[in-house]
């Protein structure tokens, strides 16, 4: 569980908390992207390789372009966007 801390929305702290996942290849997988950093990412993979940025809902969607950025081999995948490939700011389809 990685916790990057409060984010402020209508000036209340809503925490942000990222789930991490190794899957049985040793990839990972990360349920709601948190803030995006170098030292976090370097962190990540040495723990094994991105695999899966998944955003569960609307309001996930914060940071997930920064992660998509550093990791264009993970497959992003959203319950919420809704209108397939393309949908929400900046997406991408995942990948079959």
């Amino acid at each position: 569980m990685v916790d990057s801390g409060p984010q402020r929305v209508l000036g209340l702290p809503i925490p942000v908390r990222m789930a991490v996942l190794r899957l049985e290849d040793g990839g990972l997988w990360l349920h709601s992207p948190t803030r995006f950093s170098p030292a976090l990412a370097a962190a990540l993979t040495a723990l094994g390789p991105i695999r899966h940025l998944v955003s569960p809902g609307t309001a996930h969607w914060m940071h997930l372009q920064a992660w998509q950025a550093a990791f264009p081999e993970g497959a992003a995948l959203g319950a919420a966007w809704g209108g397939g490939a393309g949908a929400g700011p900046g997406h991408r389809a995942a990948r079959a």
